[in-house]
């Protein structure tokens, strides 16, 4: 079966070898024990004024009925975290590492996919600082130069360009050049 690394662009209703982590505690959409597909490796995102580490979610992989619970502007937003969160009065920076998620393994497994990665709505804040701190990186091998994010399997569009499901950078297939959204 083939690796969703390995391709060019996924087939709906394919089944693939997805990279997932199983996940300790319940998160948005999967309980304790179930494996979440994933995009990309554990980081944090200080530039986007999120310095807690987290995986993306591979939104192509989600069943529908997980889904549904959720918009797709929130799935783009959504992070596979490892820390909880204290809630404190309105939004906190603080955060502790729950001991659950700690050396979690990403292991491949078999998902079929639902859709093709749906378009990045999402604009995080702290975007134009990264579209500055990329514009010298380029694209290479698909691979996305911020956080090492694979595009294996993500959908080139009309104008050869390709979207990070991860932060949302856009980039010519062509040239590797970065397309500022900002």
């Amino acid at each position: 079966m083939l690796s969703v690394l390995e391709v060019e662009e996924v087939a709906i209703g394919k089944f693939y070898m997805v990279p997932c982590v199983q996940v300790p505690t319940d998160i948005k959409g999967y309980k304790a024990g179930e494996f979440c597909p994933i995009i990309g490796s554990l980081h944090s995102d200080a530039l986007l004024s999120f310095p807690y580490d987290h995986y993306h979610y591979d939104r192509r992989f989600i069943p529908r009925a997980k889904y549904i619970e959720c918009s797709p502007s929130e799935w783009a937003s959504l992070a596979v975290m490892r820390y909880l969160l204290r809630w404190d009065a309105g939004y906190s920076t603080k955060g502790e590492m729950d001991p659950r998620w700690v050396g979690l393994k990403i292991e491949s497994r078999k998902f079929k996919c639902y859709r093709q990665m749906p378009t990045y709505t999402f604009t995080p804040s702290g975007l134009d600082q990264l579209e500055e701190s990329m514009q010298e990186h380029k694209l290479c091998d698909r691979i996305c130069p911020h956080k090492g994010i694979s595009l294996a399997g993500i959908q080139v569009d009309a104008n050869n360009e390709i979207v990070c499901p991860g932060h949302g950078l856009k980039w010519s297939s062509k040239t590797g050049a970065l397309i500022k959204r900002c």
